[in-house]
């Protein structure tokens, strides 16, 4: 009879665990992650660059931003990040293999990206952009 009523339990168990799985993935990891496609760049470091990306037209109100920037540089960047408000964020990234991720609130449709390598000798970055919207 014990056996019986641990097959129970833990079918029940099972059945609790995959229907919180699939109420996360409907209302948590399909309408922020599946829903905002990222955007992508790759950026020449040869001279300062200004990068500008938006919203998808199909995006709701915006409430945060994922920005990675990785690739390499002869030297140390500066990275400006801001809106059409002004500056958010301003941050110094070491050259050769250059990371810089930003993952922060963001209530703006577009996003300006400022990269100023302190030498003029070069590299290349890429950009991955996604801004996060409910539907």
């Amino acid at each position: 009879m014990k056996s019986s009523k641990t097959v129970r339990i833990t079918i029940i168990i099972t059945l609790i665990i995959i229907t919180l799985f699939i109420v996360c993935y409907y209302w948590f990891i399909r309408p922020i992650y599946l829903n905002n496609l990222d955007q992508n760049r790759t950026v020449s470091l040869k001279k300062e660059q200004a990068v500008a990306f938006g919203k998808y037209a199909d995006q709701g109100e915006v409430f945060g931003i994922e920005l990675e920037i990785t690739g390499n540089a002869s030297s140390n960047v500066d990275i400006i990040l801001s809106d059409t408000e002004g500056v958010k964020h301003i941050a110094g990234v070491k050259g050769k293999n250059l990371e810089f991720t930003y993952k922060n609130d963001w209530y703006s449709d577009s996003c300006f990206i400022e990269l100023i390598p302190r030498d003029s000798k070069g590299g290349k970055v890429d950009i991955n952009c996604r801004f996060l919207a409910l539907e």
